[in-house]
């Protein structure tokens, strides 16, 4: 007896890092599921640095957290400039350090 069907059309087998696959499967699964709009609401965030692509989950963030987040981008913008450094790199240098458990 044939599985019962998981996907919405033709599927194919890919290979993948271990330690991704349960993730890349929920993201496939979430792609999959017909929801309106779902590309242009994703609550998803895909940074690549050097080729490396990070996918970063929604965080909740509380109104507290995000007075303080705001102060923190304020300061760091100032000191950007201040510096003569482009704040983009500073994103791409983070990136690899907060998304580490992604990889």
């Amino acid at each position: 007896m044939a599985r019962p069907k998981k996907w919405s059309g033709e599927t194919t087998a890919i290979r993948v890092p271990a330690h991704l696959a349960e993730k890349l499967i929920e993201i496939a699964q979430s792609l999959d599921t017909p929801q309106p709009g779902f590309v242009q609401n994703s609550d998803l965030y895909l940074i690549t640095v050097d080729g490396t692509r990070y996918i970063l989950p929604p965080v909740a963030i509380t109104p507290q957290n995000d007075t303080l987040l705001d102060a923190l981008v304020d300061q760091l913008l100032l000191k950007c400039k201040t510096s003569n450094l482009d704040p983009l790199a500073v994103v791409a240098g983070m990136a690899p350090l907060v998304c580490k458990e992604w990889r």
